[in-house]
């Protein structure tokens, strides 16, 4: 079993579910055709972690979730039955959303609040 160092975003089903962003660059080891392929991560990338410090899905970069997003809307079959698929996207989704430059200003939120 390999470490994944990572910092909580967001917690859900009462923190059960942790979106988390990964802290420390490394590498996680998967089975392929060919046998183990290590699948390199950076600082930055997110996982999705549950319960018992589980990974259920990533870690993934932003980069990586646009890209497997591209794949779906060009009806990839693969990508659009991919297990975990869902929780991916939505970790991603979850993790850019924290992000500073995807808040609304002071003066928008304000104004969206008075609506």
């Amino acid at each position: 079993m390999m470490e994944i160092h990572a910092e909580v975003i967001d917690s859900f089903q009462r923190g059960a579910v942790r979106v988390m962003c990964v802290t420390e660059p490394g590498h996680t080891v998967v089975i392929g055709k060919e046998g183990e392929v290590k699948i390199p991560y950076k600082a930055g990338d997110v996982v999705l972690v549950g319960a018992n410090d589980q990974v259920i899905c990533g870690p993934i970069g932003f980069e990586g979730g646009v890209e497997f997003a591209e794949r779906i809307l060009s009806a990839d079959s693969r990508a659009m039955t991919q297990p975990a698929g869902l929780q991916m996207l939505a970790t991603v989704l979850v993790a850019l959303s924290t992000l500073p430059q995807f808040q609304p200003p002071p003066a928008a939120a304000e104004v969206v609040a008075r609506v």
